[in-house]
């Protein structure tokens, strides 16, 4: 006669009080920290959606430099009067000593600045020398 092998297979038992107690705690414990973890990635997802959002301005910004090969930057410019002919001015970049703009010359421009120190000074000595 065959002697009788044992062996494991996997078969449903019934659970007991305090397994299905057990595994009712667990699940509560694991859909309570599903709540946190998505709570925690939707505010991950929303601190990267902002910086992803200004990585992308900057790449614009940079990309269109790259493209046009120039950016507004602050120039030290003047005003120069009679240039390039009489009756007009022009600016000038003090950095590369370049026109950029040509204008007419304003009534005001014409006038040019007056010193009054200095006309006050002559008014004083034209007096001295009546009295």
């Amino acid at each position: 006669m065959k002697e009788q092998q044992q062996f494991e297979s996997s078969l449903p038992v019934k659970l007991t009080d305090e397994e299905i107690i057990h595994y009712a705690d667990e699940a509560a414990d694991n859909a309570e920290l599903i709540t946190i973890k998505e709570q925690e990635l939707a505010r991950t997802k929303t601190f990267y959606k902002g910086e992803l959002a200004e990585l992308e301005e900057s790449l614009r910004s940079n990309l269109g430099f790259v493209r046009k090969k120039r950016e507004l930057r602050p120039v030290m410019c003047e005003w120069r009067l009679d240039t390039p002919e009489k009756g007009k001015k022009s600016c000038y970049r003090l950095d590369t000593n370049e026109a950029f703009n040509v204008l007419e010359m304003t009534a005001e421009d014409m006038q040019g600045d007056l010193d009054l120190n200095e006309a006050d000074q002559e008014v004083a000595e034209t007096a001295e020398t009546v009295q």
